[in-house]
């Protein structure tokens, strides 16, 4: 089974039902998804974070983005991602 761990703590507020709503797509179709409310990676298969690290910001939730990527590398889902 394909398992996405889905790191609510990435962002707050009505952000969150975005992720979520993603996560509830995902088990439609299967996937096995944990929501993890905490900036403590968990292997799985994919994984979900609201931004990408923003150069320059050394925010929690963009340390934590940036572990997340360096441990999924291309295995990642992003909701937005800072393309401006």
């Amino acid at each position: 089974m394909t398992t996405l761990n889905i790191y609510l703590a990435t962002t707050g507020g009505s952000k969150r039902d975005i992720m979520r709503a993603f996560g509830e797509g995902a088990e439609l179709d299967g996937v096995k998804v944990k929501y993890i409310d905490t900036h403590t990676y968990e292997k799985s298969d994919y994984a979900m974070v609201f931004a990408y690290k923003s150069e320059g910001v050394d925010s929690p939730n963009h340390k934590f983005s940036q572990e997340v990527v360096d441990e999924r590398g291309d295995k990642i889902f992003f909701v937005d991602s800072n393309v401006l």
